[in-house]
């Protein structure tokens, strides 16, 4: 799978006496995926405002998307197309044995035939709004020589995109964080953690039952040039389904610094766990900051 990714920021307030400022980021993107049957495309673009007022960092994620194919855009939430797929091809004496052990519902197979003949009639690409988040950062320095920081995050994630194609998970989401980080002079370590709480709406629920979930990030970089470093980073993500596997995806990135307002990143990334996710993907991003 390969990747593209153009990102413009532009900061368009900052008053030094108050530390108060504000920013605007565009990010847009263009994304191919490998999966084990199928190959899948995004394009995608995000508007992203950020204020920082003081040790509080308030942000906005207003993501856009235009898919072909089974697109997987993030580790926790496969999507309801595969679930119904599943459920549908078995034959109808393993469904009335699922249903007599109470694995499935009725109510979920009637859903599933719904869901399949309405994309029946829809073509393989889907466009359309994605899943808004906001977020409240509390950044706090820990030491003198401000090496060490911890933050303290409080979030919340709408459910403002189609599940039912994939581009929206179909859930609203309250998101709580922590983190710690170590800055030594050429090394820059992040360890984070989180906590998913899932409120699933009827497409969800109908299909399969929904749980909270933990997510972690663990982070580490060494700047080999004033212009160049590289990292490797880990991520651990629970299901949002009760029957589906954890998704860990192991990357390895390098970052290039060619001027001060321009980084290019490069990355790799090697996914298991679930079904439903991608082998691997290969990815280039480029980020402008005004």
């Amino acid at each position: 799978s390969i990747a593209f990714v153009l990102c413009a920021g532009a900061a368009t307030y900052a008053d030094d006496q108050t530390d108060t400022s504000w920013s605007l980021d565009v990010d847009l993107a263009h994304q191919q995926q490998d999966l084990a049957k199928s190959t899948a495309k995004s394009t995608s673009l995000v508007i992203a405002p950020d204020l920082v007022v003081g040790n509080w960092d308030l942000s906005l994620s207003l993501p856009w998307y235009d898919m072909q194919g089974e697109f997987y855009i993030n580790g926790v939430r496969p999507r309801l197309i595969t679930r119904c797929e599943r459920i549908t091809a078995l034959t109808p004496a393993k469904q009335q044995i699922l249903l007599d052990r109470g694995k499935i519902t009725q109510k979920q197979l009637t859903r599933c035939d719904k869901i399949l003949e309405t994309l029946a009639n829809l073509n393989e690409s889907h466009n359309g709004i994605g899943d808004a988040t906001a977020f409240a950062h509390y950044r706090l320095p820990l030491g003198d020589e401000s090496n060490w920081g911890a933050s303290f995050g409080l979030g919340y994630k709408a459910d403002t995109g189609d599940s039912e194609v994939g581009i929206g998970s179909g859930t609203k989401d309250g998101l709580l964080e922590a983190g710690i980080s170590y800055r030594p002079e050429g090394f820059s370590f992040s360890a984070n953690i989180g906590y998913d709480f899932v409120s699933g709406d009827d497409s969800v629920a109908d299909v399969y039952p929904t749980r909270n979930f933990v997510y972690a990030n663990l982070n580490l970089s060494k700047e080999l040039a004033k212009w160049l470093s590289v990292g490797v980073s880990f991520n651990d993500q629970q299901s949002y389904l009760t029957n589906e596997s954890d998704t860990k995806i192991l990357s390895e990135y390098i970052d290039l610094t060619p001027w001060d307002q321009v980084n290019i990143h490069f990355f790799i990334s090697q996914y298991s766990g679930s079904s439903t996710v991608p082998d691997k993907e290969v990815g280039a991003n480029i980020s402008y900051s005004f």
